[in-house]
């Protein structure tokens, strides 16, 4: 996990005075709040062993938690389940039967034995038994035409194939629409999945959920506003960010920025823990006094983060990726998506990081930042060697806080003056070192000549010149040590 911002040591988390006794009353709010994301998707998806989420790891303390999943990220409507029976054909004779009980599919091999794999059609009927009043939402998403009838009224339908949406891009977006349905109710449902021509998978999804309720917000902020302490679990999930398709946006999916908003708003002493694979904006962090990156941790996801959130263990990672300010602030931005079928890496050696140190933007966070639960002071002593050979970095760190903690050395180096085969920084050594309070250690960290190298002409070389060797906390936060030269 790697702390963001931790204004006034609100983390880790402390006993406060209530009126009952001494520990705090603490709101857990967000569509993660729960369960948590534990992995991305796609070709990042295992089975877990088990799960703890954030819920059940924080109660496991025996601390008084209040949850409000405030709202709900999902991409798409859950998959419709009740009663059904599939009827595969194609246009060899094939012909199959198979019972389900849940309208999702994704084929990329034959649906059932002796049909072909993909150029088949489906006919699927049986009932749905809504378990709500009210208005409900029904929708599909498929490659290739689809018509779902409820009762023999149509509903929802894709007439003609769309493309640029679920199932890797090669299926549409999902088409919705509301209906009023009565609880209890056995509604008949029957599904037209005619054959598609040359298609590479085919995937059917219909989904159904009540239509949802406009009060999340207001409850959300009633749970904030009764605790000591407000915990917002937000982030994505592979219908956001994944393999088969690029992001739309940096922001947070749905309404989370708001909730954000409104749930600082009503309690000053909120922590923001983002269960994302990859950066978003957060237009609240000014108000918010602390933010976690949690990413998507695993099966141990709730604790892990009580172990962190009450300071058990101390959050030691740094980012491996810059978090940007906008969208428009990417190296990619101004290329994307290309033209003709060709997309241009047009930063060429100045990708990630080094592309905001060559264009002077300052992102949100930095490559290589974090923050830990004490402080640290790194001070260049020396730098030593030649850059054809190997060199040598020496710093002295010392712990300036109350509490054990770890910093993370690291050491960019910055090209001769006018060399136009590297970077204009880039990270070419770090080392972690953990040490009690008021202790310090005196480092020594070795820099081989490929950290100074470039590839020219088909092999590594290290070019003449004067090479800037900084150490510090991120690829913003450094001091010059001196010069290595060539």
């Amino acid at each position: 996990m790697v702390l963001l911002k931790n204004d006034a040591s609100i983390l880790p988390i402390t006993p406060v005075e209530s009126a009952t006794e001494m520990r705090p009353r603490l709101a857990l709010i967000g569509p993660y709040a729960r369960f948590g994301r534990l992995q991305g998707g796609g070709s990042a998806r295992v089975t877990p062993d088990h799960g703890v989420g954030p819920l059940d790891g924080l109660r496991a303390h025996g601390l008084d938690v209040t949850f409000e999943p405030g709202g709900s990220i999902a991409r798409y409507l859950p998959a419709m389940r009740g009663e059904f029976s599939v009827e595969y054909s194609d246009a060899d004779g094939g012909a199959a039967t198979v019972p389900t009980t849940r309208l999702a599919w994704y084929w990329d091999q034959a649906p059932a034995p002796g049909i072909a794999r993909s150029a088949f059609g489906a006919y699927i009927e049986g009932t749905f038994t809504p378990d709500h009043d009210g208005e409900w939402e029904l929708g599909v998403r498929a490659v290739g035409k689809v018509t779902v009838r409820l009762d023999g009224e149509v509903v929802v339908e894709l007439p003609e194939p769309r493309y640029g949406g679920a199932f890797f891009g090669l299926g549409s977006p999902e088409e919705r629409a509301t209906v009023a349905l009565e609880a209890d109710r056995r509604y008949a449902v029957e599904i037209d999945y005619p054959p598609v021509d040359g298609a590479l998978v085919r995937g059917l999804v219909v989904g159904a959920r009540p239509a949802p309720a406009g009060d999340h917000l207001e409850r959300a902020v009633e749970v904030a506003a009764a605790a000591d302490v407000a915990v917002v679990i937000v982030g994505t999930d592979d219908d956001w960010e994944s393999e088969g398709e690029d992001r739309v946006s940096l922001q947070l999916p749905g309404d989370q920025d708001e909730l954000v908003a409104a749930v600082v708003a009503a309690n000053s002493r909120t922590i923001v823990v983002l269960n994302t694979g990859s950066p978003v904006t957060m237009p609240w962090l000014a108000d918010v006094p602390a933010v976690l990156q949690l990413w998507f941790p695993g099966q141990a996801i709730g604790e892990a983060l009580a172990d962190v959130l009450f300071g058990a263990d101390e959050p030691g990672g740094r980012l491996p990726i810059t978090f940007p300010a906008r969208l428009e602030d990417t190296p990619a931005f101004a290329n994307y998506p290309g033209t003709g079928g060709t997309a241009s890496y047009a930063e060429g050696l100045h990708i990630g990081y080094r592309w905001y140190a060559k264009e002077g933007i300052e992102p949100l966070f930095p490559f290589g930042f974090g923050l830990g639960y004490t402080t640290f002071a790194i001070e260049p002593v020396t730098v030593q060697g030649a850059a054809t050979a190997s060199a040598s970095v020496t710093v002295d760190v010392a712990n300036t806080g109350e509490r054990a903690g770890s910093e993370v050395v690291q050491v960019y180096v910055d090209p001769p003056e006018g060399d136009k085969a590297r970077p204009v920084r880039q990270l070419a050594a770090f080392r972690r070192v953990e040490l009690e309070p008021g202790a310090s250690e005196q480092l020594t960290i070795e820099l081989p000549a490929r950290a100074f190298s470039s590839w020219i002409d088909g092999e590594w070389t290290v070019p003449e010149g004067a090479y800037r060797v900084s150490v510090g906390r991120s690829a913003v936060d450094v001091q010059p040590v001196g010069d290595v030269h060539a």
